[in-house]
């Protein structure tokens, strides 16, 4: 499974400079398996871009799954990133 972070999509729904090269990689992680979002990530590109049932028939129509993330995940997911930036600097 991978998942899709939102400026990916906002890149590609927009029709972004980098589109055509996120295009080419969604099409090769989809034959390598499930493309996934979360739900913040939903929320995002629904913020950025159009309305809800616009971004979900766009994100099923490129073969990108919803995914709802268990808290347990998202806790993990959020330590992760603050030791990230505190390494980071």
């Amino acid at each position: 499974m991978i998942a899709v972070d939102s400026p990916v999509l906002v890149e590609l729904l927009s029709n972004g400079p980098q589109a055509d090269a996120v295009e080419a990689i969604l099409r090769q992680s989809l034959v390598g398996g499930r493309v996934v979002v979360c739900g913040a990530t939903l929320a995002e590109v629904c913020a950025s871009l159009r309305g809800g049932a616009e971004v979900l028939e766009a994100l099923e129509e490129m073969g990108v799954h919803f995914n709802p993330m268990e808290a347990k995940s998202a806790l993990r997911a959020g330590e992760m990133h603050r030791r990230h930036r505190q390494r980071s600097g």
